[in-house]
């Protein structure tokens, strides 16, 4: 099976990072390990509300799956720096399946009760393993900041920020 693009004719099959990653080929018979990844390649910005939303606020921070037949899982996963500067935020990332305002699965989290100003940089890890999917499905990276006090900074690039899916197509 193949998944045509918006434009007539057109197949997508992403090997390399960037944004809206997509595979748009599925095989019935003779399945392959398919390994697709994605993030921001902006360097940082600051998000300070308490509220789910792409990363970066851009809804191409994605991965598009594609799937024949609903009888196998997919493993998801969503790592992020950020740099949590207030003593009292806490700082969210999450997998968006088929969503831009709510994540599934596990969230990564970081909480930080600082005596005194400063700041530190943590790794976020979200991870999400699907129950089986049929057809076309968008994974998006989700960031959210819980009582935002200061200036949180979230990283992208693909040393600081990768989402990534694993199965069989």
């Amino acid at each position: 099976m193949i998944y045509i693009d918006s434009a007539a004719g057109q197949v997508t099959c992403h090997r390399s990072y960037g944004q809206s990653r997509k595979w748009g080929v599925w095989n019935a018979y003779n399945r392959q390990p398919t390994y697709l990844k994605a993030g921001d390649p902006t360097s940082s910005w600051a998000y300070n509300t308490n509220a789910w939303r792409p990363s970066n606020n851009n809804a191409n921070n994605s991965l598009t799956v594609f799937c024949g037949l609903a009888e196998q899982t997919f493993d998801f996963y969503f790592l992020q720096l950020a740099n949590n500067e207030s003593s009292t935020s806490t700082l969210l990332t999450g997998i968006g399946v088929n969503s831009t305002t709510g994540p599934s699965g596990y969230i990564g989290f970081c909480s930080l009760h600082l005596a005194s100003g400063g700041g530190v940089t943590l790794q976020r890890v979200a991870r999400y393993k699907s129950p089986p999917l049929l057809g076309v499905n968008v994974i998006t990276a989700l960031e959210n900041t819980q009582a935002a006090a200061g200036s949180e900074t979230y990283n992208g690039t693909e040393s600081s920020m990768l989402l990534s899916a694993d199965w069989n197509a």
